[in-house]
């Protein structure tokens, strides 16, 4: 059941990125109707090099909050079955 979910949800996301551009500074996506990214378009060089480690940080975080759960997860399964 969660592959499918998971499937349909990479096929939604392929659906939105054919109507989006990525843009070569910042790196977001953008709809193709907008001439310019929205993100960064009026940020200096130093304040997009921030938006981009701000990006990278949010991303780590969440991947160690899951890495957590998951590991909780196992070991109150573990407990359980024994």
């Amino acid at each position: 059941m969660f592959l499918l979910e998971s499937t349909s949800l990479g096929k939604d996301l392929a659906e939105r990125r054919k109507n989006q551009n990525k843009c070569p500074r910042c790196e977001l996506y953008y709809l193709k109707t907008i001439v310019k990214c929205p993100h960064c378009s009026e940020l200096s060089d130093y304040k997009v090099k921030l938006l981009i480690k701000k990006r990278a940080k949010e991303r780590t975080g969440l991947g160690k909050y899951m890495l957590f759960g998951m590991l909780a997860i196992l070991i109150i399964m573990y407990y359980l079955n024994t």
